[in-house]
């Protein structure tokens, strides 16, 4: 997405939800592809709202991971009170790991080499030699004074494909009230919960691999 990854920046004020969306129908134009079935995880299962909403003939199936209309109240403030204080540089990438480990429950458990395998694609190197985060740090200050969120159940009840929720059992993200909403608002919605987990599920529990090949019928 801009401003993440090796992605470009953009100018102040638009990193929103919307113009992610947006971003995301011109990728599928630039491809060429029609029809898609979208997995999300927190920000990428907002844009995945918001595009099937926005988008409902382009849409096969939708698969949120520990992510829905609503956000639980804790669940932000524990992002609040890390991504807006986080460390501008780090030595190494065994540092990183260590953030990740500490502000991320899900990740605490990763074997050390898996951990900084993923973690490496989130940093790059600074110009004093140290490592210091590809995401603009525009995308990190707003979290200080985050405007009021748009209310996401208006997107999500356009959804017309048939959705597969699958949520952390200890996620302070996604609550369980949240999931049992969502089925009363539109039709074909299956869920799943992934015992012991936070936010989020890595989608190799069995739990997630047995709900996910179900729902795209894959043997």
């Amino acid at each position: 997405m801009r401003g993440r990854g090796d992605s470009g920046w953009a100018a102040v004020g638009e990193y929103t939800p919307q113009n992610y969306a947006t971003d995301l129908a011109g990728l599928l134009d630039e491809l060429k592809l029609e029809r898609i079935t979208l997995i999300g995880t927190s920000m990428g299962g907002m844009i995945s709202i918001l595009f099937a909403g926005g988008y409902p003939h382009r849409v096969e199936k939708v698969i949120l991971n520990d992510i829905g209309p609503d956000v639980d109240p804790a669940g932000i403030a524990r992002i609040q009170s890390y991504v807006g204080e986080s460390p501008n540089e780090f030595n190494n990438l065994q540092e990183v790991a260590a953030y990740y480990r500490e502000n991320y429950p899900a990740m605490r458990n990763i074997p050390e080499a898996t951990l900084v395998e993923q973690v490496k694609w989130s940093v790059k190197p600074a110009e004093n030699g140290k490592l210091t985060w590809k995401m603009d740090p525009q995308i990190r200050r707003p979290m200080r004074t985050a405007a009021r969120p748009m209310d996401m159940w208006v997107p999500f009840a356009r959804i017309e494909a048939p959705l597969l929720v699958i949520r952390g059992a200890e996620s302070d993200i996604l609550a369980a009230r949240t999931v049992e909403r969502m089925k009363t608002v539109i039709r074909n919605v299956d869920s799943v919960e992934v015992p012991g987990v936070g936010h989020a599920p890595s989608l190799l529990e069995p739990e997630s691999l047995a709900a996910i090949k179900k729902f795209l019928a894959i043997s």
